[in-house]
């Protein structure tokens, strides 16, 4: 059974969350819930998802964390938004975060700090590219997953079903990592300090479990099956095969040069749970069998987890002459069910901006934040 977290009233800082999904409103309330000033801000254009979070001046948490979280500005102007935060934190799917820097960053200061929750692989670098272009220096942070496994149940709660025990967060540059963790481990103790924005790049999980999982259960997807995402889609044989693209996955960290788990021993960090498979662990992760498939073959698992998180390490693998067969083999078939060539539009080391630098320039570039 899970046990629910106790809520404690900390010291009120400014906090802006930008994205009203499950994990962005999930964020915002357990901010909230610690008395500080939480912003939530939401794209113009989708109106819809923050109009009855305005008429009812706040959100409701269900599950781990329960309580009502009153919110100080329920938004879509960006200034509003930003003004006064310490810290922004970025719930959005990885594959628009590129549009949301180019809407942010023009509205930012040096002092104030980005947290992408999560980044995918590469998200830190995609920001810091931009925010060159506006003659910013400001520190942008990734975290290697969302901290919550949660859902909306209606437009105005979120039902909280775990959350992790831990989750690594990088920060560009890493000489600032010390200053970051410290704004934040008031209300996020599970924040662990990561080497650099490399490490929890290529520790992204998602990219592991969400877009093979997807395509494996394609006929149940298309006929739209009401099936559980993980504890029904993940088959013995399926469970094989992200364990060989975990493998790929950690050949490619390895090859770079920073500390990594496998997804096994992710799971038994993040959640407490083993397995002698991943299969095995997978199936033992009690807030996961209640997680609902997508009905839609155009959904997030491959939209967001193949550009922001295939595609990239793909591209890591070739930079550093790594074999990795069955993440180029996932891609060529997202791409073909979908009639999208997400190598195109993915993150590459060329878009992020480090095609020509040796590992040890990249390290530094990492550490310093100049080229």
């Amino acid at each position: 059974m899970l046990s629910k977290m106790k809520v404690e009233k900390l010291q009120r800082n400014r906090f802006a969350v930008v994205g009203c999904g499950s994990g962005g409103m999930a964020t915002a309330a357990h901010l909230a819930l610690q008395g500080n000033e939480v912003h939530l801000y939401e794209f113009p254009g989708f109106e819809e998802n923050i109009a009855p979070v305005q008429q009812l001046g706040g959100i409701k948490l269900t599950g781990e964390i329960e309580g009502f979280a009153r919110l100080t500005a329920i938004t879509t102007n960006v200034e509003e938004a930003v003004r006064g935060a310490e810290v922004i934190i970025v719930v959005i799917p990885a594959n628009i975060h590129k549009k949301a820097a180019e809407l942010f960053l023009p509205h930012l200061d040096d002092e104030q700090i980005v947290v992408l929750h999560p980044g995918r692989t590469g998200g830190a670098l995609e920001w810091y590219n931009i925010s060159t272009q506006f003659s910013k220096n400001i520190t942008i942070a990734e975290t290697q997953t969302l901290l919550y496994a949660c859902r909306k149940t209606d437009l105005v709660t979120v039902n909280i079903k775990d959350v992790k025990r831990e989750a690594l967060l990088g920060v560009l540059p890493s000489k600032s990592t010390d200053r970051t963790i410290q704004k934040l481990r008031t209300p996020f103790p599970q924040f662990k300090a990561a080497e650099n924005v490399l490490e929890t790049s290529l520790g992204n999980i998602g990219a592991v479990f969400h877009p093979a999982l997807a395509i494996f259960n394609v006929y149940r997807i298309e006929r739209g099956e009401n099936f559980k995402f993980y504890s029904e889609g993940v088959t013995k044989t399926i469970g094989e095969i992200l364990e060989i693209v975990d493998e790929e996955r950690c050949r490619v960290a390895r090859a770079a040069k920073v500390r990594f788990f496998s997804a096994k021993e992710w799971l038994q960090r993040s959640y407490g749970v083993q397995g002698d498979s991943l299969y095995e662990a997978i199936h033992k992760q009690q807030a996961y069998g209640t997680i609902v498939a997508p009905h839609v073959l155009h959904n997030r698992f491959i939209l967001e987890d193949v550009p922001t998180g295939l595609v990239p390490l793909s591209s890591f693998g070739e930079y550093f002459n790594v074999r990795i067969p069955n993440i180029h083999a996932l891609i060529t078939l997202a791409s073909s069910m979908l009639g999208i060539d997400f190598r195109k539009v993915g993150r590459t080391v060329d878009n992020l901006g480090i095609r020509d630098m040796t590992l040890k320039q990249l390290k530094s570039f990492l550490t310093n934040g100049v080229r």
